[in-house]
């Protein structure tokens, strides 16, 4: 099946054919309904943010800190810096082998995934020592939660943005402007028509 491009590139090779209104309008139609539908879709997100961003910090963080995966959890602790190389090997999985962690590093980690008091009542997940799967799953649990605080914060950002554009207009104007054009060329194909008919 031809994409809308291939589509548009044919129609317009095709322009004698068709005739001028006739295309046009198909242009203003089809532009008309990506328009709708790319609303519809940003609509779909919007109700979306409403809902993440209606929740508490802390009941975001219970909600969705489950869903965040090995990957993200390992990109964040690669970016923490300053562990090191058998500590952070031990952490992403690659290895088994004895590791620890010093008093730097514990302070970087529990620094690193602080949450917010809103987001709920929090331990250090790190401490001195020898690391074991315990402690590599209480380390990744807060990392989930601190990552899932960020997304949170994310939320309410693109919640701000969305609701200047909102607010701003510029969408209805986008969508009369669309509504417009397709009552001028109707206008214009059924002049054209007329004037055909009348030469008759």
């Amino acid at each position: 099946m031809a994409n809308g491009a291939t589509q548009a590139v044919e129609n317009a090779a095709r322009l004698s054919e068709i005739g001028f209104p006739e295309f046009t309008a198909k242009l203003i139609t089809d532009t008309f309904n990506a328009i709708t539908t790319s609303y519809l879709n940003q609509a779909a997100q919007y109700i979306g943010l409403v809902q993440a961003v209606s929740q508490t910090l802390q009941d975001y963080i219970n909600n969705t800190a489950d869903d965040i995966s090995a990957d993200e959890i390992g990109a964040f602790l690669v970016g923490i810096g300053g562990l090191n190389d058998d500590a952070l090997n031990f952490l992403l999985g690659d290895s088994t082998a004895a590791a620890s962690l010093n008093t730097t590093e514990v302070a970087t980690i529990n620094n690193a995934v602080a949450l917010a008091p809103a987001a709920g009542a929090s331990s250090a997940p790190a401490s001195s020592g020898s690391l074991t799967n315990s402690k590599k799953q209480n380390i990744a649990e807060a990392i989930a939660r601190r990552i899932a605080n960020n997304k949170y914060d994310e939320c309410g950002r693109s919640f701000r943005r969305w609701e200047w554009w909102r607010r701003s207009g510029q969408h209805v104007e986008v969508v009369w402007i669309c509504f417009r054009l397709a009552a001028i060329l109707q206008s214009s194909a059924t002049a054209s028509t007329r004037r055909s008919r009348d030469g008759l």
